[in-house]
């Protein structure tokens, strides 16, 4: 299976989610993406 890649405008999206309040679960339902994307990939800006 491929590597998924998130643009960096996804990236600040989802970052921006989160500190806003949406909890990991809910973005992650949302965008579906993976829960080990969302702790592997570099989101801080």
């Amino acid at each position: 299976m491929g590597k998924n890649s998130y643009s960096n405008e996804f990236k600040k999206q989802i970052v921006m989610l989160y500190q806003n309040g949406k909890s990991i679960v809910e973005i992650i339902k949302e965008y579906g993406i993976l829960k080990s994307a969302i702790y592997s990939v570099n989101w801080k800006f």
